[in-house]
């Protein structure tokens, strides 16, 4: 159990020094990335509408 807990200290650790070197300040809001990501989802599986009418004329 504490060579677990060790384990996620250091990890935890080498994630704050990586956003610490990359000048990381503030995390996104985890809310308003799934909302983004739901959308964007929804506009590349929802196919794009033609432009035109498929109908033939006669």
């Amino acid at each position: 159990m504490e060579s677990r807990l060790a384990e996620i200290s250091a990890a935890n650790d080498a994630a704050a020094k990586a956003l610490k070197e990359a000048g990381t300040t503030k995390l996104p809001n985890l809310y308003a990335l799934k909302t983004e990501y739901k959308k964007l989802d929804a506009e590349i599986l929802t196919p794009p509408r033609p432009a035109f009418s498929r109908r033939l004329p006669f």
